[in-house]
């Protein structure tokens, strides 16, 4: 959750937080297996998805390199 709060400072349109419970709820409906499965590598407790949105037809809002899963 440390990240959380840079992430933010980018100005994302939304931010989740998505739990094992979830992930798991996810893998167990067949109709989203096989994204959660080509999506996610491992196991994970957790994942943080963070949505960005483009204004208008130019640039993105916020910058989308230099991220990387730890």
């Amino acid at each position: 959750m440390e990240l959380t709060k840079h992430i933010v400072r980018l100005g994302p349109a939304a931010v989740e937080l998505v739990d094992r419970t979830m992930i798991e709820l996810a893998r167990s409906n067949p109709a989203f297996r096989p994204v959660i499965d080509a999506a996610l590598v491992g196991a994970p407790d957790a994942i943080l998805l963070v949505e960005f949105r483009r204004r208008g037809r130019g640039r993105p809002a916020a910058p989308t390199g230099g991220f990387s899963s730890r």
